[in-house]
């Protein structure tokens, strides 16, 4: 199975990388630039709101703004303003998620490709490419005793 996965890392690096991302659910590259423009939308929004809520203290001050229309307005932007540091947040949380779980592809990729050279697997080498294998109970189809054998790989998980 290991062998597979160096001979694919090999011949088509982009490919692997591209079905692995897949398999942990990761976002595509448009997604993910979609995330990001809404990002930069939400704080510049917020930077426009506390500039508004700066403005319109001012002209409170002033004189210019009755107390209900002040209070219903710095509501609304208090309201507005928790609503785009949470979506902010989600969005920045999903963005560094998506980019650790590029660096971690890559960092299994770049050992998957190292392996290319040997004929045998070693301990170290298993270290470092599996995280655990779990073999599930024996199961008898048609006479024909079977395991059912999943490994878990570091960085990248169970891959079919």
């Amino acid at each position: 199975m290991i062998c597979q996965h160096v001979k694919t890392a090999v011949q088509d690096e982009a490919g692997l990388f591209d079905r692995l991302l897949e398999y942990s659910g990761e976002v595509s590259k448009n997604e993910n630039a979609a995330k990001e423009k809404s990002l930069r939308d939400a704080i510049s929004r917020i930077s426009f709101i506390e500039d508004a809520s700066k403005a319109l203290f001012e002209e409170k001050f002033k004189g210019n703004v009755p107390d209900s229309l002040f209070k219903k307005m710095l509501t609304d932007y208090e309201r507005e303003i928790t609503e785009l540091n949470d979506k902010a947040s989600d969005l920045q949380h999903h963005i560094q998620d998506n980019r650790n779980s590029r660096a971690d592809i890559q960092r299994w990729l770049g050992i998957l490709k190292e392996c290319a050279t040997i004929d045998r697997l070693d301990r170290a080498t298993a270290y470092q490419l599996i995280d655990h294998v779990s073999v599930h109970e024996q199961c008898d189809e048609c006479g024909i005793k079977l395991h059912n054998i999943q490994v878990k790989y570091n960085f990248v998980g169970c891959i079919s």
